[in-house]
């Protein structure tokens, strides 16, 4: 199977908004389906940041305005979502999951920004959808095998 090496292609906007958190203090990565489409080679739809280190999401939504409206539709699992050019982007903080009921909805949700990224990758669905990417090193963090996974699918 192909796996793309080269960077991932994002909105010059969506950088200058990573590149600010970078420079706050705060570590963005790309996460989950873009990531995942990304290495097979498929267009990136939309793209999903989790945010380390920022306390609350209304730090992370005050930076988020400065460049663009803000939509908190998500603001119950820790997840603000924006809109550049036709992609749709969530930015969350990291966060464990507990299934305290039986719909899809029922979960006791706890942000923890300072979790670490193989406790943060835990609550998600597949290995594959569990790799982070750090733009300003070009570098994945894979803690679960997902690119293994992928190899094995083609």
């Amino acid at each position: 199977m192909y796996i793309n090496k080269s960077k991932i292609n994002i909105p010059k906007l969506l950088i200058d908004i990573l590149t600010t958190l970078q420079d706050s203090g705060y570590k963005p990565y790309l996460v989950g389906g873009c990531v995942r489409d990304f290495l097979l080679n498929k267009a990136v739809k939309d793209f999903d940041i989790e945010v380390f280190g920022i306390e609350n999401l209304e730090n992370l939504k005050l930076i988020l305005e400065k460049y663009t409206k803000v939509h908190d539709i998500g603001k119950s699992f820790g997840v603000l979502k924006i809109n550049i050019d036709d992609f749709d982007i969530d930015f969350s903080i990291p966060r464990v999951e507990k299934k305290v009921g039986k719909t899809h909805k029922s979960f006791e949700i706890k942000l923890l920004s300072n979790l670490n990224i193989k406790k943060a990758a835990k609550r998600r669905d597949f290995t594959i959808n569990a790799i982070y990417y750090d733009y300003f090193k070009d570098s994945f963090i894979d803690p679960f095998d997902g690119i293994k996974d992928l190899k094995k699918e083609k």
